[in-house]
């Protein structure tokens, strides 16, 4: 469905991907029914072939949301733009299964973009279960330093990019938990890039918007915990499988939009994982064999969306 703005219904399409997260989906939910007030608005479900019952829960609970029911898990970008397809709001809010919102975040960020014309894309302040400041949006949209040390697992902190500044402010990219977007943006730039299917959807997208002339802002007024790796079940990119995820999409996006260190960054996974693959055949350590040799095929071609089920 291509919807012209004269078809357009609500001011807002909140559009949330879920696998197996029923009780995390529940909450969310119910706070955004809970604490919207000021906008008009739908709620599109898109499920990703959970095994929950999150599709029923949903259902008896909440009749008026939209599902979408895929027969296959298709991923973050994907999934968003099958749902999107189905929306009829002039802003499209992107919001994770595992988050709640604190206020009335919904109106508060559709108001920014209402009132704020060089604004295509914006998102709230992200707390912790225990309200603490979360990592809400990063500074840049590229930063070669955070690539090169995630390759060399160096560790890197960009928890100073994430504090509460108290006003609304130009950032780099906004974390892909809650990101609201004008739909004429998201039609001119084209949409979630299918290429990603988990991590880099953000800067990527973020980096198209800019590159057409639009500025992506952060709006603290509006508050949402974040219970961040509950949408995903894994607490951090370097559990397996997700971090076979994560290294074909640093890949793609440094190959997409960071040309010079694509090379740099494929050498160095190149040359840790063939190395620690020789290390462990040597040794007969089968299962960190395997696992190196995962990583290695992740390096030199792309990993299947099944390898997340291993």
């Amino acid at each position: 469905m291509n919807n012209t703005c004269s078809s357009l219904l609500y001011t807002v399409s909140v559009i949330i991907v879920n696998y197996n997260t029923r009780d995390y989906l529940d909450n969310c939910l119910r706070s955004l029914f809970a604490r919207t007030k000021g906008v008009s608005f739908e709620v599109i479900v898109i499920d990703n072939a959970s095994s929950d019952d999150s599709v029923r829960m949903v259902k008896d609970s909440y009749p008026s949301v939209t599902v979408i029911e895929s027969d296959r898990n298709l991923g973050f970008g994907a999934a968003n733009n099958r749902a999107f397809d189905e929306a009829k709001g002039k802003y499209i809010f992107f919001l994770n299964p595992d988050t709640v919102l604190l206020n009335d975040a919904v109106s508060i960020l559709a108001t920014y973009l209402d009132t704020t014309p060089s604004v295509a894309l914006c998102g709230g302040n992200l707390y912790t279960s225990d309200e603490q400041p979360n990592g809400s949006y990063s500074l840049f949209t590229h930063s070669v330093l955070r690539e090169i040390c995630i390759a060399l697992n160096i560790p890197y902190s960009d928890k100073g990019e994430h504090f509460n500044t108290g006003h609304s402010k130009p950032v780099g990219t906004i974390c892909g938990a809650d990101m609201m977007i004008k739909r004429t943006v998201f039609e001119k730039v084209g949409r979630f890039n299918e290429i990603f299917f988990m991590y880099y959807e953000e800067p990527d997208l973020c980096s198209r918007i800019k590159k057409a002339g639009f500025a992506v802002h952060s709006v603290p007024e509006a508050r949402i915990i974040h219970f961040e790796g509950g949408a995903t079940h894994l607490n951090t990119v370097f559990d397996k499988p997700s971090k076979f995820f994560f290294i074909s999409s640093q890949l793609a996006y440094s190959k997409l939009h960071l040309k010079l260190l694509y090379p740099v960054l494929w050498a160095i996974h190149f040359g840790k994982s063939a190395l620690a693959y020789s290390v462990y055949s040597l040794k007969k350590n089968q299962r960190r064999k395997v696992y190196w040799l995962n990583y290695l095929f992740t390096v030199c071609g792309k990993p299947l969306p099944a390898c997340a089920s291993k």
